[in-house]
């Protein structure tokens, strides 16, 4: 029994410094880290047969992976616990009379127990779980092999991961989400057939693992119910600092890992910053995780750009991210007839204006019939709504420099030439982040200029 506080596998919190574990030390205000918990355990030379977290918000991956083989079982709570902690009345008098039970069987007797006793009280929101530690490596592997899977495709499943993250089960830490419940929705919003083969399997490792999880709310409506025994990091940009994915990358979940394999560590870092190795600052900005995808039916090399707050532009052509957002490669490197714009967690406020460019014929065609669609989870559009279409070719091209003069902008925004397009004519912010609205004057674009003779490709 570890009985104390206990944070998961960090504190969060002003000052807090280093991979935090549980076991308070109130006089050096500090936490044994998992690493040194891990250790002593293993060192100890006894064999632990169920190690049980009477603690906060333990009962995470990155927890169970960090004891992998030096004990056979864990029990601990996704959620806050209450300062009663366990009811080892109840559990000790009950081993005592069945002295010969399996460790298996402790296991799960700790967690029904102690959601039974909160139960009788009807106070408390309350988490147990057992978990089989034999069964935590199958679930290691088969979420580094997710992990792959989630950074080869974040450029368009993104806005999937994005929307399945901030709708699962988050605990008393929201950068901690059940595991399963984010596995259900990913599977629900994605129709990659890779993802989905990693996330049945992932799903399959973990209710392997999970022997036994109980969880109760004295209030009908909570969702708790959707606990599935397995907590796991999954921050949004705002959520984690540098030095928290800096101390992340140090437990067991993210070392001794080849350089052709993933780990959640790197699906973190790639979901946060746009870098799987690279960890930087939070942006606290306003909710983004908006979506925008060019699609056309013809070999055209088309391109999708973006005026960002600042003035900045985005765009496939130019980089693969920028300030705000991650964007697709560009078409004629992808040799895919779609481009892709993904908002970041969190982005600057203000309008984000979409532009598209018929910037040179194909091989094969001479126009394209382009269509722009749009998602945001943010704001209840759940699923691409689409926007308008409109045909395109090089048949009476804009001048270069049309955005020097106000009435050749006029022009552009009435369709009046064929190789540019403006969704929405003069209105063609499609979103105001704080306050987004579909309607926007284009007060400012005379300020913005492409760099299309940097455009290399």
């Amino acid at each position: 029994m570890l009985w104390d506080h206990g944070e998961g596998w960090k504190s969060a919190g002003e000052g807090a410094a280093g991979v935090k574990g549980a076991l308070e030390d109130a006089t050096s205000e500090s936490f044994m880290s998992l690493p040194d918990l891990a250790d002593a355990v293993e060192e100890s030379g006894v064999h632990i047969d169920v190690v049980d977290f009477d603690a906060c918000l333990m009962a995470m991956y990155e927890v169970a992976f960090e004891f992998a083989g030096v004990a056979d079982y864990m029990v601990f709570s996704q959620e806050v616990e209450p300062d009663d902690g366990d009811p080892y009345d109840v559990i000790l008098e009950k081993l005592v009379d069945d002295p010969d039970m399996t460790p298996a069987q402790l296991a799960e007797l700790v967690a029904t127990e102690y959601a039974e006793f909160y139960r009788s009280l009807r106070t408390s929101v309350v988490t147990k779980s057992a978990v089989d530690m034999s069964r935590v490596p199958a679930l290691h592997e088969s979420l580094c092999d997710l992990a792959r899977t989630l950074n080869e495709n974040m450029n368009t499943e993104r806005a999937a991961i994005q929307a399945a993250r901030d709708e699962s089960l988050r605990f008393d830490f929201p950068e901690n989400h059940d595991l399963g419940d984010f596995l259900n929705l990913l599977a629900g919003k994605t129709q990659h057939d890779t993802m989905l083969s990693k996330i049945e399997t992932a799903r399959e490792a973990l209710e392997k693992a999970v022997i036994h999880t109980e969880a109760y709310s004295p209030a009908p409506v909570a969702d708790i119910d959707r606990a599935e025994g397995l907590a796991i990091f999954l921050p949004r940009r705002g959520e984690a600092t540098d030095m928290d994915l800096a101390d992340y990358s140090l437990l067991s979940i993210n070392r001794n890992r080849s350089e052709e394999t993933a780990t959640w560590g790197n699906f973190v870092n790639m979901l946060v910053t746009g870098d799987e190795t690279l960890p930087s600052d939070p942006l606290a900005k306003v909710p983004g995780n908006f979506s925008i995808w060019l699609t056309w039916d013809t070999d055209a090399d088309l391109d999708l750009i973006i005026r960002e707050p600042d003035g900045d532009y985005a765009a496939p052509y130019q980089e693969t991210s920028s300030d705000n957002g991650f964007l697709s490669q560009d078409s004629y490197v992808s040799g895919e007839s779609s481009e892709y714009y993904n908002a970041a967690e969190t982005v600057d406020p203000g309008a984000y204006e979409i532009f598209v460019n018929y910037f040179r014929d194909g091989e094969d065609a001479e126009e394209a019939q382009a269509s722009v669609y749009f998602m945001d989870p943010v704001n209840g559009v759940d699923e691409y709504v689409f926007l308008g279409s409109r045909r395109m070719d090089l048949s009476n091209p804009a001048p270069i420099f049309w955005l020097d003069d106000p009435e050749q902008i006029e022009d552009v925004e009435n369709d009046a030439y064929s190789d540019w397009w403006l969704p929405g004519g003069g209105d063609a912010p499609v979103v105001r982040c704080s306050g987004r609205s579909a309607d926007s004057d284009f007060a400012g674009v005379s300020s913005f200029t492409f760099p299309l003779k940097a455009k290399t490709k």
